[in-house]
């Protein structure tokens, strides 16, 4: 009686607004023990023996991946359309991939990274992603996260215009540098990475890798895109440059009327080669 009941069902014809429905997903609740798969449409059990081959089939074919709804430590989201981060793996739209990017810390060298808080104790990131192991923080509302674990150098400074962050220059340049000449990596960070820990970043290319204020801060710009010093700071790099180059090659109008043409092509969907023409090298 049973087997007819199931046979009849699966003959039925779907109606138009069946048909048209999504199709069920497949969800995969994972125990807690590993031992066993259960799978939730159908009432069926399936052994851990299927879950090997899943991920057989995955490691051969990412794109193949199975959607694992329910499991929040998952990565295999939809991955159609997207595109993958190298640094956490994850997968984004390519609208969102950008934001995503300055979630992360910014490598600016090879060695040295610009980030905010969240880098700063993330310690997966620190170690397996980054591998840093000298660390500069450059806010006052941020403690050293990992104590013992990484060389700090910490100055509690506000993001506002008055705030004196030019006499600390020299001194955290050669935290940097000396970071660069052990050949380790470095990360400075305030809170966003956008402008006190981006000034710091932008004084040591000035000091101590031969740029030039336009150029240092179109570099980390273009590496960065959410890098904003506050007008205050930007008076004391423009003052930093005069004092170590002699003259200043930017002005505080100059850099925001840049900042607001590149913003601008940015949100019109350009790829922008030109929107940073002005910060190119020489």
């Amino acid at each position: 009686m049973e087997s007819k009941t199931f046979e009849s069902c699966s003959h039925h014809q779907k109606t138009d607004d069946e048909k048209a429905l999504p199709p069920p997903k497949l969800l995969l609740k994972f125990d807690p023990n590993a031992v066993k798969v259960v799978h939730q449409t159908g009432g069926k059990t399936t052994t851990e023996e299927l879950a090997n081959k899943y991920k057989k089939t995955e490691d051969l074919n990412p794109e193949s991946a199975i959607e694992s709804y329910g499991n929040p430590d998952s990565k295999k989201d939809c991955r159609v359309n997207k595109i993958q981060c190298k640094r956490c793996e994850h997968w984004f739209h390519h609208d969102d991939f950008d934001s995503h990017m300055n979630s992360h810390s910014s490598e600016i060298l090879e060695w040295l990274y610009l980030g905010g808080y969240r880098n700063s104790t993330n310690l997966k990131e620190l170690t397996v992603r980054t591998q840093i192991n000298y660390i500069l923080n450059v806010s006052i509302e941020c403690e050293n996260s990992f104590p013992g674990e990484f060389v700090y150098k910490k100055y509690e400074l506000e993001d506002t215009p008055e705030q004196d962050i030019s006499a600390h220059f020299e001194e955290a340049c050669e935290f940097l540098e000396q970071a660069r000449r052990n050949s380790k990596r470095a990360l400075v960070h305030c809170i966003q990475g956008m402008s006190r820990s981006a000034s710091f970043v932008i004084a040591y290319l000035i000091l101590k890798q031969d740029m030039t204020l336009r150029q240092a801060y179109g570099f980390v710009l273009s590496r960065r895109s959410i890098v904003k010093p506050n007008p205050g700071f930007l008076t004391q790099l423009i003052k930093f440059e005069v004092k170590h180059r002699g003259s200043s090659t930017l002005t505080e109008t100059e850099i925001y009327t840049l900042i607001t043409q590149s913003k601008k092509i940015e949100n019109e969907g350009s790829d922008g080669p030109d929107s940073q023409s002005d910060f190119a090298l020489n």
